[in-house]
């Protein structure tokens, strides 16, 4: 039962274990963010598209 204690240490070192996912998963959403935006505006450069817009 010893690795489930729940001491303070062990909790600190859980959230220090955490924080590269979190930093991962931020890096992940900025990069899709990026993704998007560029096909959103490869989209839009689109001739057909430019002419449904005018």
């Amino acid at each position: 039962m010893g690795e489930f204690g729940q001491a303070p240490d062990k909790t600190g070192e859980h959230v220090v274990q955490a924080r590269p996912c979190v930093d991962e998963l931020v890096l992940q959403l900025t990069l899709l963010a990026d993704d998007i935006a560029q096909a959103v505006l490869d989209v839009f450069q689109l001739p057909h598209v430019g002419m449904i817009f005018e």
